[in-house]
């Protein structure tokens, strides 16, 4: 299904629980994994050196020369993705890394067309510090650049075994529940497909739709009215789904969903990791 992986990587806790959910995918799928590490460009001009480790930005107490920061953040980069390499090799799978400098989304875009799904961590940090490495709202300008398929992750690795797609017979939605489908046949993941409707009647005409598009799989069918974010996090929760996935629009569309909308919602609320494409 995921012959190439990339997982951007930046020494926060939410980077490499994004990292060791791409090996457990890449275990089963014989996958190589591309680390990257983006020097922040956006940081080497501060008088003090700031790393993300964990859950937070280490800053450093004295004033650095830019001479002196760069190698710091050079030695850093290279502990992050020996790290990553060490994780991938005791799990037997392949991984490449890379370093570079410069902005991170415009790098991790830049290098997509290389690989079929990106993974990527999702963390917050203050607005006092520079940056913001891979946290905010560095996933925003990714799915802006690239038409990867995106799983969000923010909480620790799970193995995938059911997946909620949301349904609306759009374009973007039925990409999605195409993808997933693929996806849940060769992983032999049971495939939960959900429509948000007021009307009834709608409700299950789309449900019929959805699954003429993913024969042979028999997929379990739900209807539900309501908030979508609250209904998709309910019906998660109440069929103990690893993952959730949905379609989401491009451009000017992506941003309104993006910025207080729907997506923006799930990745701030949901333990669960989320699958995107568009």
């Amino acid at each position: 299904m995921f012959q190439r992986i990339l997982v951007p990587v930046d020494g926060s806790t939410a980077s490499l629980q994004a990292l060791d959910q791409a090996v457990k995918i890449a275990r089963h799928e014989q996958t190589v994994i591309g680390v990257l590490y983006v020097i922040d460009a956006r940081v080497l001009g501060e008088a003090r050196v700031y790393l993300p480790m964990y859950d937070d930005v280490r800053v450093s107490d004295d004033i650095v020369s830019p001479e002196k920061a760069m190698l710091t953040y050079q030695a850093w980069a290279q502990q992050v993705t020996t790290l990553a390499r060490n994780r991938g090799t005791a799990a037997g799978v392949d991984i490449e890394t890379e370093i570079v400098t410069g902005i991170p989304y415009q790098e991790i875009a830049s290098r997509s067309s290389g690989f079929d799904l990106l993974v990527l961590g999702i963390w917050e940090t203050s607005r006092d510090y520079p940056g913001p490495f891979l946290a905010g709202n560095t996933w925003q300008h990714v799915m802006l650049n690239t038409h990867l398929p995106t799983l969000c992750v923010r909480e620790e690795a799970r193995d995938l075994r059911k997946v909620l797609v949301a349904y609306d017979d759009s374009r973007e939605a039925r990409d999605a529940l195409q993808l997933t489908a693929t996806w849940a046949r060769a992983q032999e993941m049971t495939l939960i497909v959900l429509t948000i409707q007021e009307d009834g009647d709608r409700a299950q005409k789309l449900l019929r739709k959805a699954h003429e598009r993913v024969r042979p799989i028999s997929p379990r069918l739900i209807a539900r009215d309501g908030n979508p974010a609250d209904a998709i996090l309910a019906t998660a929760a109440e069929h103990e789904c690893d993952l959730i996935a949905l379609g989401v629009p491009s451009g000017r569309r992506f941003r309104i969903s993006a910025g207080d909308g729907l997506v923006s919602t799930l990745l701030r609320t949901s333990n669960l990791p989320v699958l995107l494409s568009h």
